[in-house]
């Protein structure tokens, strides 16, 4: 018998596991490692798709907070204005009022002073007329009959010393 290793080998038995290391090459290749690289490749290609889409969408933000900014300003400046245009408006209308009310007091002032005079003038007229006759008389009852007109300038006297 022989131990030597290199005499034991045959090379038709090389040859088989030349074949079957082939054949498990091949098959390993196409069952595991090309799926695994297609997936990669493709996770590879997500991943740059991604990327491009963040950067999109930070680019987006970016434009859509600058608009944002833009427009809260307008609005800001339109609101700004319409309360002072509110603000001009109401003082306006104060003032309007204000004057109307004072040209209206003023007028009822000037009627109830007129009013006033009349109402007075009418009430001295009738006190003057009824001092005229009580001072007729009195004057017929203490010295006889008296010319109305002396009567008048009696009262016409004493009401120009009250400060008629």
């Amino acid at each position: 018998m022989n131990l030597n290793p290199l005499d034991q080998i045959h090379p038709w038995v090389m040859i088989a596991v030349a074949a079957i290391f082939t054949a498990t090459y091949f098959a390993l290749r196409r069952v595991f490692v090309l799926p695994y690289v297609h997936v990669m490749e493709e996770r590879e290609k997500l991943l740059s798709e991604g990327e491009g889409l963040r950067a999109d969408e930070a680019q987006v933000r970016q434009q859509a907070e600058r608009e944002g900014a833009e427009v809260l300003a307008a609005a800001s400046e339109s609101a700004d204005g319409r309360v002072k245009a509110a603000q001009a408006e109401a003082d306006e209308y104060r003032s309007t009022t204000l004057a109307t009310a004072n040209a209206e007091a003023s007028e009822r002032l000037i009627a109830g002073r007129t009013a006033i005079a009349a109402d007075r003038e009418t009430a001295q007229q009738a006190m003057r007329e009824q001092a005229i006759e009580c001072v007729v008389l009195a004057c017929e009852r203490l010295v006889g009959p008296v010319p109305r007109e002396d009567a008048e300038s009696a009262v016409d006297d004493a009401l120009g010393r009250l400060g008629r």
